[in-house]
């Protein structure tokens, strides 16, 4: 396989780790820790409901400690956020100012966030779960691939540099695929594996430890399933992730945008848990496991 070409694929670095409007359609669907029981959901599983509201509501994961996906985006941005009322007196996080364009400089009080995106996995059926009906609001059609993401913030944002440095160090003795070692380290190598999210606990915060998000490389994907990948990234998907996720708008037009999140907020450390990563050989052969149709 020749080397891909980085400049062709620029636009990703736009939406990498190095770098939310919530719009709809929705086309990415929340996948998160929940920590009490709420109707089908039990306490501390990972659940990624299809809409909330309905009592007979579809659920993509539901009450499972281990979620399998295809990583398409890595994006780290920035928000700050303030404290309002709603008409009950109820007090919530509504964010006021927001960096998703890298260029914008980080304003004081603001905080570091990831969003992580990609292809939920069916482990048993070793292929992209895809949407069994159609689904008119979100335009999105039955065959169509389901879509998931993890919000990254907070404590919950040391999951994202966890995440990083696995695959990095997962990749380290794999050939380069581009002409470019950035490239390579902030595009490529987040796209090289499945990855397995299980669930963690976090550092103690007064006196409580939260679950939280734990990434980790499952499986090398082959190198032309890689470039299938960075031009899904590229070509299919980039318009509805900036649409749903990209705040920058709202913000601007004065729109109060609220936050989501189950864990409380805590100083980002940047503490990177030493861990062992799949051995990822240069000589490591992904066979025939991911025989995966990405003509959708």
């Amino acid at each position: 396989m020749s080397l891909i070409n980085a400049s062709s694929y620029e636009n990703l670095n736009a939406v990498s780790a190095n770098g939310m409007r919530q719009r709809n359609p929705t086309k990415f669907f929340n996948t998160f820790i929940s920590s009490d029981r709420r109707g089908q959901m039990n306490g501390g599983f990972y659940h990624c409901p299809a809409g909330f509201g309905d009592d007979n509501q579809k659920f993509f994961v539901l009450n499972q400690d281990v979620v399998y996906f295809i990583p398409l985006y890595v994006k780290k941005y920035w928000a700050k956020y303030t404290q309002v009322k709603d008409k009950n007196g109820q007090e919530y996080p509504s964010c006021i100012a927001f960096g998703w364009d890298d260029k914008v400089k980080k304003i004081e009080g603001a905080k570091t966030e990831y969003i992580i995106a990609g292809y939920l996995w069916d482990k048993d059926k070793k292929n992209i779960v895809k949407h069994q009906e159609d689904m008119e609001e979100n335009e999105i059609h039955a065959g169509d691939p389901v879509m998931i993401y993890f919000r990254c913030k907070g404590i919950k944002c040391n999951c994202a540099f966890n995440f990083l440095k696995r695959v990095n160090e997962a990749a380290k003795n794999l050939s380069p695929l581009s002409d470019n070692p950035t490239f390579e380290t902030n595009v490529i190598n987040p796209r090289r594996f499945l990855i397995k999210a299980t669930i963690g606990q976090s550092e103690p915060i007064h006196n409580r430890r939260f679950k939280i998000f734990d990434f980790y490389p499952d499986m090398q994907l082959p190198d032309e399933l890689v470039l299938k990948i960075l031009d899904a990234s590229n070509n299919k998907h980039l318009e509805d992730f900036n649409k749903q996720f990209d705040k920058t708008e709202e913000i601007k037009s004065g729109v109060t945008v609220n936050s989501e999140s189950d864990v409380p907020s805590a100083p980002i450390t940047q503490k990177v848990e030493e861990v062992d990563v799949p051995d990822m050989s240069a000589d490591h052969n992904p066979g025939d496991s991911f025989n995966i149709d990405l003509n959708f």
